[in-house]
């Protein structure tokens, strides 16, 4: 039985059934700041506060299996869940789960503003440890995960994600997201280094920075920029800028990207006029490469 991130078991079922029955809760996640709320809504819960609180500690043993088969490397691997190479799979995870719900003191169900999961997976395959160097070096035993949630409220939420290895002491990776809402306004960060287990050296360091902005009442104008940043080559990776004007049957949009990588630079340009029930009126593409082939 397995409840690999992007999967949903009975096990999960039943345990979100019967948090819904001792609090009256909507389990879903962390209510995203702006996701399935309104700002009234988001003001009278801030206003009002919390009336209770509950504590929920959850340890959950997990064990995936995936047998060999032939011609396993034709495969495509979709995403990191995928067992990748000829041996398959047998891994088990033994995790800790603590979670803190809490009930507004005005109207609406509960939800969980803070989790915080220790978990550690290990391999039942000889041939497939889970960390090893060139050296000869190797546990079957992965590096010890954490996650922390923090949605304190429907406007805030902070997620930390961290891997340390205990064969060789070093912090491993480390991904740290949040966003904040107000009103119209939300702003996005990602930060996101990881280190060579064995050596401690920098192997990625990258952040991203987006924001949204309406400026006005009516919501007529949008601007939104999303900027990906190299912090260990200190550069520039990546940019995009998007501004609509939105009327009652029409909008106009500008949208500028530019991407940078080791061998190019590239630019584009996207002039657009959409029409209600019509759809693209008018698409302008223009933009540059330098560098490169």
């Amino acid at each position: 039985m397995s409840s690999e991130q992007g999967h949903h078991t009975s096990l999960d079922d039943a345990i979100e059934h019967v948090v819904r029955d001792m609090m009256h809760v909507d389990p879903r996640p962390g209510l995203r700041p702006g996701s399935g709320s309104g700002s009234a809504e988001d003001d009278a819960e801030d206003e009002a506060g919390f009336l209770r609180f509950k504590h929920v500690v959850e340890p959950r043993l997990e064990w995936s299996y995936s047998g060999e088969f032939e011609e396993q490397d034709n495969v495509p691997v979709f995403d990191e869940l995928d067992p990748v190479g000829v041996l398959g799979r047998n891994v088990g995870r033994a995790a800790l789960i603590n979670r803190l719900l809490a009930k507004p003191a005005g109207a609406g169900a509960a939800r969980e503003i803070f989790s915080l999961e220790v978990r550690r997976d290990y391999s039942f395959d000889d041939e497939a440890p889970l960390e090893g160097n060139l050296l000869g070096e190797s546990s079957a035993a992965g590096p010890l995960e954490a996650i922390l949630r923090a949605y304190p409220t429907r406007r805030f939420g902070l997620r930390l994600d961290a891997d340390y290895s205990l064969l060789f002491s070093q912090l491993t990776s480390l991904r740290a997201s949040g966003n904040f809402s107000l009103g119209r306004q939300r702003l996005d960060f990602t930060w996101t280094p990881r280190w060579q287990a064995a050596s401690g050296e920098v192997v990625n360091n990258q952040a991203s920075l987006g924001a949204q902005i309406s400026p006005f009442p009516s919501g007529r104008l949008s601007v939104a920029t999303l900027i990906n940043y190299d912090i260990e080559r200190e550069e520039l990776r990546d940019q995009r800028h998007l501004l609509t004007w939105a009327g009652s049957c029409w909008a106009l949009r500008l949208e500028l990207h530019e991407s940078n990588t080791v061998l190019r630079r590239r630019r584009d340009y996207l002039f657009s006029i959409d029409l209600k029930n019509v759809g693209t009126f008018l698409d302008l593409t223009g933009g540059e490469t330098t560098g490169g082939l």
